[in-house]
């Protein structure tokens, strides 16, 4: 995982924890899984633009975690 300082962990931790919990409450899917990934994934094209760059980028991160 690539270092990411803590105050930029701090500003998406509640929404972890909040996801967390509603996983720890109800379980999930591959599919759920696959669903969230999904819409994180337009939200960060929504906000970069769609482009080649974008897809590789987001491509890289997707291979990075899978590592």
């Amino acid at each position: 995982m690539p270092y990411i300082p803590q105050v930029d962990r701090d500003k998406f931790q509640a929404g972890v924890d909040a996801l967390g919990q509603t996983v720890k409450t109800y379980g999930f899917s591959l599919g759920e899984l696959t669903y969230l990934l999904t819409m994180l994934i337009k939200m960060y094209v929504n906000r970069h633009g769609k482009s080649f760059v974008t897809c590789a980028m987001v491509i890289g991160a997707l291979i990075c975690a899978a590592l």
